[in-house]
């Protein structure tokens, strides 16, 4: 199964891509996995659910490290990952309650 999605929220932060990003799910024995090779994510859980949630933290949390890096910092690979996490993907803000 493959879908395609634009909005990361995690419980410590929401992401919005500029382009949706495609997700492929699959199942071996008695783990399900949501991966992107572009993102260079793969993730698992016991659940569909479960490997999305984990799939959503990961890029969270690899947005939050890619924009913590200057650019000297990170060589191989790791230049078009920051790349494509800095101009992919923003944060949105939280809503202030009322």
């Amino acid at each position: 199964m493959r879908i395609l999605a634009r909005t990361f929220k995690s419980t410590t932060a929401t992401l919005e891509a500029t382009r949706p990003v495609e997700i492929q799910f699959r199942r071996d024995e008695d783990l399900f996995f949501a991966e992107s090779e572009v993102l260079g994510i793969y993730a698992a859980g016991e659940s569909i659910k479960a490997a999305f949630r984990e799939f959503i933290d990961q890029v969270v949390y690899f947005f939050k490290y890619y924009r913590s890096l200057a650019a000297e910092e990170v060589t191989a690979d790791a230049v078009r990952l920051r790349r494509l996490y800095l101009e992919e993907f923003r944060e949105v803000p939280s809503p202030t309650p009322s």
